[in-house]
């Protein structure tokens, strides 16, 4: 398993973002969302060649409290209205308190950087992903791969956001693949079906598509998820030498993994 050099950097970043989420009330009822290790390590790589490390540090916690927020409040499903005290009902006003009280975290969080570009692109991303929430949520597709091209689309555009903010629009054109691949070779791994938050809370739950369609879907897909990522992180600057030296090792595990898994198929 291909280990991210610095990881104990984003261990510390994990920490930081975890006790802004610290809250008694709500870790008693509401599970927190997943912090994403790549999304964490693309922003330390990036954002640590543009700003000093107190500054990083603090951009990176608002980005993921700003990610996580999101994610918070798309579990939030619609449905009947249900009787007052029943614990589905409970459940589901909690998470709403939960993902209001992370988005007060950002926004307290954003106040306090007194950088006004950078709040301006981060909202200016909010915007533009609730937007497209609302096309997801919406909008009746005419085939699987205009539903998952937006699916990619919204999950990686805050960080896109981000790198296009900081001058490095070419991050930008491989980071679509690159979550949902890592998305699906980790729950591969843990021998789970595919989890994205976006799938789970609209498409599954509007019976639009089931989870054994993109299973499939995606199983059928990941060699050309690898080759575009291949193709496009190979044109990432070479000053992020050492992020392109994992995202490319930790490709090669994929293609082991996925290897070994065929021959044990077909044996």
């Amino acid at each position: 398993m291909i280990l991210y050099e610095k990881e104990k950097e984003i261990i510390y970043l994990k920490n930081l973002i975890e006790n802004k989420l610290q809250h008694t009330f709500l870790d008693k009822y509401v599970q927190r969302p997943i912090i994403e290790d790549e999304k964490l390590i693309l922003l330390n790589e990036l954002l640590q060649q543009h700003f000093p490390t107190y500054k990083k540090e603090n951009y990176i916690v608002t980005i993921m409290l700003i990610d996580l927020a999101l994610k918070v409040h798309d579990s939030v499903n619609d449905g009947p209205e249900l009787p007052e005290h029943m614990p589905e009902r409970v459940s589901k006003q909690l998470s709403v308190l939960a993902g209001d009280y992370y988005s007060g975290l950002y926004y307290l969080l954003l106040s306090e950087l007194e950088d006004f570009n950078m709040i301006q692109t981060l909202a200016t991303a909010i915007k533009v992903i609730n937007e497209k929430k609302m096309e997801l949520y919406y909008h009746e597709f005419s085939s699987l791969d205009e539903f998952i091209t937006l699916v990619k689309e919204i999950d990686s555009l805050l960080i896109v956001y981000v790198t296009n903010h900081i001058g490095e629009h070419v991050m930008g054109e491989f980071l679509e693949d690159w979550f949902i691949l890592n998305n699906l070779y980790n729950s591969r791994n843990n021998s789970i079906s595919y989890q994205s938050h976006l799938l789970k809370n609209w498409a599954v739950s509007s019976s639009t598509y089931s989870d054994e369609t993109l299973s499939l879907y995606f199983e059928n897909n990941i060699p050309t998820l690898i080759k575009n990522v291949e193709n496009s992180a190979d044109q990432i600057p070479d000053r992020y030498a050492e992020l392109k030296s994992y995202i490319f090792n930790k490709i090669v595990d994929m293609k082991r993994d996925r290897a070994i898994t065929f021959k044990m198929e077909e044996g």
